[in-house]
């Protein structure tokens, strides 16, 4: 009698840890793995292959484990809110309504949707069945994970010196890192950041990646990223100071401590890296070639059809037009890349799809999940991220929905109580007080 009551939990948890395992393995894979050196082995973002090989080996391995809890894991409810489902829902219908409608035949919008856009619900779907311990560990690896790309990034520009492939030919030397572009550095370790300090480590430990990550972004020589790293940084450490070190209370010795300690360290760091030139291309401005290329290349829409503008063009046709007429090698507008893809009216679709997919994923929360969200989406739109094949969008959900601080949102009012809500428990976990 007790095997029949417990074989149904044994094997809802052993396909709950295997839909967890798979994902955590995905969302490192095709975070650490870029396209560059992908295309060493398969032809992802290279010329021929087949339709297969343009979808990143971690969004397959990502699409599986949500193949695995949809059907055989459930949901832990008392964890997540709707609106994250809602926001999923929507996203997935906006992109189906303008795939239907859009006359773009390129097969390049197909793979990016499926590569960077569809993994985003998928990975919601996901961390819905993930227990506390689970989300927790999946918060953590991602962290590391972008703190081990600091740490490349910081040996790449100290020693000049590239670890992976990297085609591109620039003027400046910028460090690649694990992220395959020093803007998708900047990108995704701005958007951890907020949440690195809810993480469960020492106050210590946290402080070290902290630090190292805002070396990471300086190094990238992302500029928008640097500008906009340091507040964020500064916010959630004294958030993360004044809320108590370590579940401790602060007394007015060590407030103090913790408040001038990382002003003279940050003067400090900020003297060493202006010494080693880690400032040369913010400091030039933003009135460059790169800058320049994102505001003529809307000159694009003059060689279109009015059809493509209303409906769509093929990508590659686009481009080659931008090479040859334009003398734009890259795309860096979203609004453009949208326009070419579905056409005008259809990108307003889309637009309001994924618009509405980060406001349901931050709907209700708190300042951790809004500047998460905000970071990577304000950073995203200043380039061609949010157009292009990239792990953005699932490592912005992931950092949204697994970091610990969103368990204290999940309270539920007690049957028959009449004022007030309760905490609801976690499994795994003793309930947190708001």
């Amino acid at each position: 009698m007790s095997f029949q009551t417990d074989r149904p939990n044994e094997v809802e948890q052993s396909m709950r840890n295997l839909m967890f395992f798979l994902f955590v393995l995905g969302c490192l894979t095709r975070d650490g793995i870029s396209s560059f050196t992908l295309d060493l082995f398969i032809h992802y973002n290279a010329d021929g292959g087949s339709q297969l090989e343009k979808i990143h080996p971690g969004s397959w391995i990502i699409y599986l484990s949500c193949a695995i809890g949809i059907f055989f894991v459930p949901v832990v409810q008392d964890l997540y809110r709707r609106s994250a489902t809602l926001g999923s829902l929507l996203m997935i219908g906006s992109v189906a309504l303008c795939l239907v409608a859009s006359a773009a035949k390129s097969s390049g919008l197909y793979s990016y949707l499926l590569d960077t856009v569809l993994i985003a619900p998928a990975g919601v779907f996901v961390i819905q069945r993930m227990n506390q311990s689970q989300r927790d560990s999946a918060a953590m690896a991602l962290h590391y994970l972008v703190v081990l790309n600091a740490l490349v990034v910081t040996y790449e520009f100290l020693t000049k010196t590239r670890l992976f492939p990297y085609p591109p030919d620039e003027a400046m030397f910028r460090p690649e890192g694990l992220f395959g572009h020093p803007l998708l550095t900047g990108q995704l370790t701005v958007a951890a950041l907020p949440g690195l300090m809810s993480i469960k480590r020492s106050f210590w430990v946290r402080t070290l990646m902290l630090g190292t990550c805002l070396v990471g972004i300086v190094f990238s020589q992302a500029r928008m990223a640097t500008l906009v790293s340091l507040p964020v940084a500064g916010i959630f450490y004294y958030l993360a100071v004044f809320r108590g070190r370590a579940n401790a209370t602060l007394n007015g010795s060590s407030a103090v401590f913790f408040t001038i300690m990382p002003v003279a360290a940050l003067s400090a760091m900020i003297i060493v890296l202006f010494s080693l030139g880690a400032f040369d291309r913010l400091l030039s401005g933003f009135n460059d070639d790169s800058t320049l290329a994102r505001i003529n290349v809307y000159g694009i829409f003059r060689y279109m059809t009015d059809s493509e503008f209303l409906y769509g063009s093929n990508y590659m046709d686009v481009v080659e037009v931008s090479k040859s007429i334009l003398k734009i090698r890259i795309i860096e507008s979203p609004v453009v890349l949208f326009i070419i893809y579905f056409g005008i009216i259809y990108s307003f679709v889309y637009l309001l799809g994924l618009i509405g997919f980060f406001v349901f994923l931050s709907w209700g929360t708190n300042l951790t999940i809004y500047v998460t969200v905000a970071s990577w989406v304000l950073l995203a739109s200043t380039n061609n991220n949010l157009g292009t094949k990239n792990p953005g969008f699932i490592t912005t959900v992931v950092f949204t929905l697994c970091i610990p601080e969103i368990v204290r949102l999940a309270r539920r009012r007690r049957p028959g109580q009449r004022g007030g809500q309760q905490t609801v428990p976690v499994a795994g976990s003793p309930a947190t007080a708001v």
